[in-house]
């Protein structure tokens, strides 16, 4: 599968830089989607980790919780699975 990397990149040509693997478009699509605050896109409300609201957080057991289980949610949106989040 073949795709375009976000953050969105030019190459040296001006040309989109394009994951040429598998490995490459999960990763990126999961830090789009890890970034990303729930409810920031209109048509997919659930959307998003919301990783900027833990940003300040004190490092509990709750909170590691709580972020590990948005992150899997990831799994609702596109083709990857999630076996383990580590902090």
């Amino acid at each position: 599968m073949r795709g375009p990397l976000y953050p969105l990149e030019n190459d040296t040509t001006g040309k989109l830089v394009v994951g040429e693997t598998d490995e490459a478009l999960a990763e990126s699509w999961l830090h789009q989607f890890i970034l990303a605050t729930p409810g920031s896109r209109p048509m997919m409300p659930g959307w998003g980790a919301g990783l900027a609201e833990f940003a300040f957080d004190a490092p509990a057991q709750v909170t590691q919780a709580l972020l590990a289980s948005r992150i899997r949610k990831a799994e609702q949106y596109m083709p990857v699975s999630i076996d383990n989040v580590e902090f």
